[in-house]
């Protein structure tokens, strides 16, 4: 809070204690008003940036004999904007969404006798396919119908294309082939080739067996749960299912037995999504002029102006037309040490000696001076009104809103695009002194349009 809001606060405050008649507001009460949220009128909705990470898992034709959540992770950028900045209407968002990782597959049997004959390769299958994914959809939202509730369940829909780059550790086309025996063990020679010598091995998980590698085009669902942390930022909770129109595990060319299929994948995710550029939904009110209509606070804004900034209410202020920055006592009125009649600011004597007679400096004087200065011949009428005339010139308000004629503008000094008193002042002289070239017809015009900016 400001501290022209603080004291705005102080002075609703003592002017609506003033008046119990009329208002029965605390301090505590005033702020609370003065600082309320309010709802944003007509915000306008910028995109938002979602950054997550989660994991893979494969459906296709290689079957995991294990969750694949073992697997590398993967990573996920989108951006999303409502469709129409009505609120009420807020049930669309189009989505671009960027979606890399790696996506694996283990297939896991251990042979019996009657199965060493047959092809046992082909229910030991593994594969990894490094994807990339870039696409578009729509995301419906149910947030309209469940209003109040910090949480908003989501499902979109949408289209991408797929890059994937596919390989294999199998080893089938190596001397380290793997070699499945009935005792669940890998070795690096068939069990029915009579080799009682044959090494335990483990998967080495080097990938680097070339399997398959293209472009395709693959359906993507997300069901998930947004949970908005704060007007800015969302945690969402989801997953991803995605068709994909190939085979990514392509195992035609290590099994006769395989079957090609069209692959299906999954990625489940944490995002956290930022919406740094929208207007907020609710804003402080934070206000300065309390509504008149409002009759609790009718009184106290009549007694908080205070057209000389001196902090003192103009209902109560004694000395109305204070300087700036002057200080002054409870009733407004510039300080005074030595009671002199002469405030601070203007006195240069500020301890003249008590009852003491002084100047209109505050400068101790005696009788004889004091006489003379009654003694002094009154002045003409002429000449009050002139002297009355200056001081309007001298602090009458700026318009700001006239321009300078051309003729004037050289008149200008510091080129402010106003022509003050003294600038005014100075044409006059230099006109009577020959050192302008205004004419007579011009010094009057130059009068009325000082008078009138």
């Amino acid at each position: 809070m400001n501290t022209f809001n603080r004291l705005f606060l102080v002075f609703a405050f003592v002017a609506a204690s003033a008046l119990p008649a009329y208002s029965q507001w605390t301090a505590e009460e005033i702020e609370a008003w003065v600082e309320r949220l309010v709802e944003t009128e007509n915000p306008v909705y910028m995109p938002v940036i979602g950054v997550g990470t989660g994991f893979f898992n494969y459906h296709g034709g290689v079957k995991n004999a294990f969750n694949s959540f073992t697997s590398q992770p993967g990573y996920r950028i989108n951006l999303s904007m409502f469709t129409t900045n009505e609120k009420d209407k807020q049930f669309f968002r189009l989505n671009a969404t960027f979606m890399t990782g790696n996506i694996t597959g283990t297939q896991r049997y251990v042979p019996k006798e009657a199965d060493i004959p047959a092809d046992i390769a082909f229910k030991n299958m593994n594969f990894r396919s490094n994807i990339m994914c870039f696409g578009f959809g729509v995301i419906y939202s149910f947030k309209p119908l469940i209003s109040g509730k910090f949480f908003e369940p989501f499902v979109s829909l949408g289209v991408q294309t797929l890059q994937f780059n596919t390989d294999s550790d199998r080893g089938l086309t190596h001397d380290n082939s793997y070699y499945f025996w009935t005792d669940g063990t890998i070795r690096d020679a068939p069990q029915n080739g009579g080799n009682g010598n044959a090494n335990i091995i483990s998967r080495n998980f080097n990938f680097n067996d070339p399997v398959k590698s293209g472009f395709t085009v693959a359906v993507p669902l997300d069901v998930g749960i947004d949970f908005n942390l704060t007007q800015r930022v969302s945690l969402r909770v989801a997953t991803s299912f995605n068709y994909a129109f190939d085979d990514i595990s392509d195992m035609t060319n290590f099994s006769d037995n395989y079957k090609k299929t069209n692959s299906i994948f999954s990625f489940t995710y944490l995002s956290l999504i930022f919406d740094p550029f929208s207007d907020p939904l609710y804003r402080k009110a934070n206000e300065v002029f309390i509504d008149l209509g409002d009759t609790h606070m009718e009184y106290a804004m009549m007694m908080i102006d205070d057209e000389d900034g001196d902090g003192v209410s103009d209902w109560w202020d004694l000395c109305p037309d204070t300087p700036w920055l002057v200080e002054v006592d409870e009733d407004g009125c510039p300080f005074d040490s030595d009671d002199d009649g002469v405030p601070d600011y203007l006195d240069d004597e500020p301890n003249s000696r008590p009852g003491a007679m002084v100047d209109e400096r505050g400068v101790e004087i005696s009788e004889d001076d004091m006489i003379a200065l009654l003694n002094k011949p009154s002045i003409r009428r002429s000449e009050v009104e002139a002297f009355l005339l200056m001081q309007r010139a001298q602090n009458r308000p700026r318009r700001g809103d006239v321009t300078i004629p051309d003729k004037f503008k050289r008149l200008d000094v510091n080129n402010d695009g106003y022509i003050s008193y003294d600038e005014f002042v100075k044409a006059i002289s230099d006109f009577f002194d020959g050192n302008s070239n205004l004419a007579p017809g011009d010094l009057d015009e130059l009068m009325i349009f000082f008078f009138e900016q």
